[in-house]
């Protein structure tokens, strides 16, 4: 993946296999790992950001890799996956009412949906990945998204679960 960075869609393409593969059998998310997948996964969603489906499938799979792990958790954040994730949320958060195949484009590649579980993910029982996305600025950011987006459950569902442990978390910050 590493070399096809600069090539149109290609990073987007490798990603939609590694997810199939990591679907697939826990030992090929393992040997992903090892030859430095996150990084490159999220190298490809910054290089890629102006493509929506890249950061939408980029975050599919740092969920996957996240879930229930806090070692990755930790990691992502350190190699600033939040700040990407939330880039990317600010980036297309807008009502999109443009028919491309007969739906909108958000229809097609699910944006926020796959970005909220994927901040879920990351933060999920983790009080040093929760205190950097309440840092970063989620709390208004994930506010909006629900005030926009009252009508999509997953979006709804994994905004509120990320807002509802990292408000509890960092109360004292954020004089709640």
């Amino acid at each position: 993946m590493r070399d096809h960075l600069k090539s149109y869609r290609v990073g987007q393409e490798i990603m939609q296999a590694t997810r199939n593969m990591m679907h697939e059998d826990r030992k090929h998310r393992e040997a992903l790992l090892e030859e430095g997948f996150a990084k490159n996964a999220l190298d490809t969603i910054k290089t890629e950001m102006h493509e929506r489906g890249t950061p939408t499938i980029g975050s599919t799979n740092l969920a996957m890799l996240a879930h229930k792990n806090q070692t990755m958790q930790d990691t992502l954040a350190s190699m600033g996956a939040i700040e990407t994730i939330m880039e990317a949320m600010v980036r297309y958060s807008a009502i999109n009412t443009q028919g491309y195949g007969g739906v909108t484009v958000s229809e097609v590649w699910p944006l926020l949906p796959s970005t909220t579980q994927a901040m879920w993910c990351i933060t999920r029982d983790n009080l040093n990945t929760q205190s950097r996305m309440v840092a970063a600025g989620a709390v208004p950011l994930f506010i909006g998204l629900i005030r926009s987006y009252a009508h999509d459950t997953r979006i709804l569902g994994y905004a509120c679960a990320s807002l509802g442990t990292a408000v509890h978390a960092n109360a004292s910050v954020l004089a709640v």
